[in-house]
């Protein structure tokens, strides 16, 4: 005859028996919490890529149509020709009006084939006359004759940061002797991206 289990055993198998009664409620419930705070974040990352996806798009198309209007315009005044853009009192009026007419410049300057500045719409500094002979982007444009945008770099009239956007002057054969730039200040680009990127603590914009 076997021996009936003292209250004791029965009093921890009851223990036990409950034990597992509530383990076998908490633990789906905990699974829950965690499944549920990992959409949560899967929700929130997701919702922050699209806000930047978003920001970078709009920060794109901003420079994108700045670099458009500034293609348009550099081959604007090099329309004009070798005749009027040569000839530094005729050239004067034309670059300066240019211009007024996109401030985001920092200036407008033409160049002869040889690399010479011509005319500026800003003031020369004093010293030696500032060339462009030596510049890769003018380089390029004279060997391509197309528009050309430069690394950054330091601009030799301003003296600020730019980014150069250049188109080339024609000659009547189409031959390419000189070009119209403008010097894009890097500030002024960093501004454009600001505005798009208030508001969104820690985002950055590079333009590659």
């Amino acid at each position: 005859m076997m021996p009936s289990p003292s209250p004791r055993r029965r009093t921890w198998s009851l223990r036990a028996r409950a034990l597992a009664v509530g383990a076998s409620f908490a633990l789906p419930a905990a699974a829950l919490q965690v499944f549920q705070a990992f959409r949560a974040y899967d929700d929130a990352r997701a919702a922050a890529i699209a806000e930047a996806r978003a920001a970078a798009e709009q920060v794109a198309a901003a420079v994108s149509a700045t670099m458009s209007a500034a293609r348009d315009l550099t081959a604007g005044v090099a329309a004009a020709g070798p005749e009027v853009l040569f000839d530094a009192q005729r050239c004067g009026p034309v670059v300066r009006a240019s211009l007024d007419l996109f401030p985001t410049f920092s200036g407008v300057t033409v160049i002869d084939r040889g690399g010479r500045v011509v005319c500026s719409a800003r003031p020369i500094p004093p010293g030696p006359p500032p060339t462009a002979a030596d510049r890769e982007w003018f380089r390029e444009l004279m060997a391509t004759g197309a528009f050309t945008i430069s690394e950054p770099l330091v601009g030799r009239i301003t003296l600020a940061p730019v980014v150069i956007l250049a188109s080339p002057v024609l000659d009547d054969s189409g031959r390419t002797v000189g070009a119209v730039s403008g010097g894009l200040e890097l500030v002024r680009l960093a501004d454009l991206m600001r505005t798009f990127l208030r508001g969104r603590e820690g985002a950055t914009a590079t333009i590659i």
